[in-house]
């Protein structure tokens, strides 16, 4: 019996070691490495059609993720962030190191001052948690869409 007890102590002990899950904590290190990428613009009199590449670069899973885009507000001297937001379209849950998903986002003309928007500079925000769904795992950037 001591000896089954062993050898099960050891079989457990190697499988531990063999987990393919990353163990150490998701950081800003490893959150620049998810990248929004432009693939598509299209514009109509309706609006303007985004298609968008996520690459997720890190060395974690996405566990879940919200892309944003907006027209910038022009403001004297510069640009502000705009709170009305597009949510894009196509994104999935546990998104793995190194795959790919692409996004589609349309940002409508109706019931906007064109003049007001930054309408050809348009501002992208992810909003996700890397391998895990809490606080220390949260992570927020906003970039131009390029």
């Amino acid at each position: 019996m001591k000896k089954f007890m062993l050898f099960l102590l050891v079989f457990v002990i190697i499988l531990t070691g063999c987990s393919n899950e990353k163990t150490s904590d998701f950081n800003l290190n490893e959150a620049k490495k998810v990248k929004l990428r432009l693939n598509q613009t299209q514009t109509s009199k309706d609006g303007i059609r985004y298609t968008i590449n996520l690459i997720n670069g890190s060395d974690f899973t996405l566990k879940q993720n919200d892309v944003f885009v907006s027209f910038p507000i022009k403001i004297k001297g510069g640009q502000k962030g705009n709170e009305f937001k597009i949510l894009a379209k196509g994104n999935k849950l546990n998104i793995k190191p190194g795959e790919e998903v692409r996004l589609n986002a349309f940002l409508p003309f109706d019931g906007i001052d064109r003049n007001r928007l930054l309408v050809d500079d348009p501002q992208v925000e992810i909003l996700g948690y890397g391998n895990k769904l809490d606080g220390q795992h949260l992570f927020n950037a906003t970039h131009p869409l390029q």
